[in-house]
């Protein structure tokens, strides 16, 4: 009983190797889960953890302080780690809303695991974090893992490719909502921009879309289209095509893992390198079957 309550005190010291090692591998799993991608239980136990490790850290930092400086109060302590909790849940919807932008943003820079990338970047800012609040020697740290991107990546601009425009095309055919119009409009004269890395060759399952500036804007103008292109390839697995508007204008598109994987499997298939770079093309038109997202989850277009 003793030697469980010295653990449990261990894990309270925001100064202690074990809390850091915890925190940072709490940080690194949450991140490498897309809170997008789940369906709403799923999502609302997202939620809950992460307002749970944002409370833990918290509390075991007030504690922590509050034992160095010999002015420890409870009541203060329990009230404000209470309203770190709500306060990251209460504030779900745009964080969330930060991390898509992020994503897509890494996919259109050309990032082939942009989830592992995230989570990897903020373990080592959370590990720093505790570092330098710790004031302990590096090597105290557990080891985390080395990411690094070799090589310069090249900016590529052009006409959109036929068959991604045709994928496009087909999908927006699909959706009936206002602002559609619009965006078939701007389809017409679109670009494409990727960034392919210099150093390798392969596919970038993804890009930006460029539209003509001048052209009419949808509304509404912001989110992911209400419909995806899926197709099975490697070994059966599922992939979508998706497709992005920002403010008013059709942003980006790329190929994710099919919306249907497991949590655990897209993990570990993240973990492990694998990617929708390893298609090596976009897929071709007669191998999609188009979903449209109802209250029911995804079913036919």
């Amino acid at each position: 009983m003793t030697s469980a309550r010295n653990f449990a005190q261990t894990l309270l010291n925001s100064r202690g190797v074990p809390f850091g090692v915890l925190s940072t591998a709490g940080y690194t799993v949450l991140g490498l889960i897309d809170p997008n991608r789940l369906r709403p239980g799923a999502r609302l136990g997202y939620r809950l953890a992460t307002a749970a490790l944002g409370a833990y850290s918290t509390w075991a930092l007030l504690r922590t302080e509050g034992e160095r400086d010999g002015t420890v109060q409870p009541q203060l302590t329990a009230g404000l780690t209470a309203a770190t909790a709500g306060a990251v849940l209460a504030g779900s919807e745009v964080s969330e809303a930060l991390d898509a932008r992020l994503q897509r943003g890494l996919q259109r820079a050309g990032v082939r695991r942009p989830r592992a990338l995230m989570a990897l970047g903020g373990a080592a800012i959370m590990a720093g974090t505790w570092w330098l609040d710790a004031r302990r020697p590096a090597e105290e740290v557990a080891e985390l893992a080395d990411w690094h991107l070799d090589g310069e990546i090249e900016e590529e601009l052009g006409p959109l490719p036929s068959e991604v425009r045709e994928i496009v095309a087909a999908m927006l055919d699909r959706v009936d909502g206002p602002g559609a119009a619009a965006l078939r409009e701007q389809l017409a004269t679109a670009n494409f921009r990727q960034y392919v890395p210099t150093d390798e060759e392969g596919f970038v399952a993804s890009g930006a879309i460029e539209v003509d500036a001048s052209l009419p804007l949808a509304v509404p103008g912001t989110g992911k289209l209400p419909v995806v292109a899926r197709f099975h390839a490697i070994e059966g697995r599922t992939f979508d095509v998706v497709v992005w508007a920002m403010d008013g204008r059709l942003d980006s598109v790329a190929i994710q893992e099919g919306a249907d994987w497991d949590r655990d499997d897209l993990i570990e298939w993240e973990m492990a390198g694998h990617g929708p770079h390893e298609l090596g093309a976009w897929p071709a038109l007669g191998d999609l079957e188009f979903l449209v997202e109802t209250p029911e989850g995804l079913l036919p277009a």
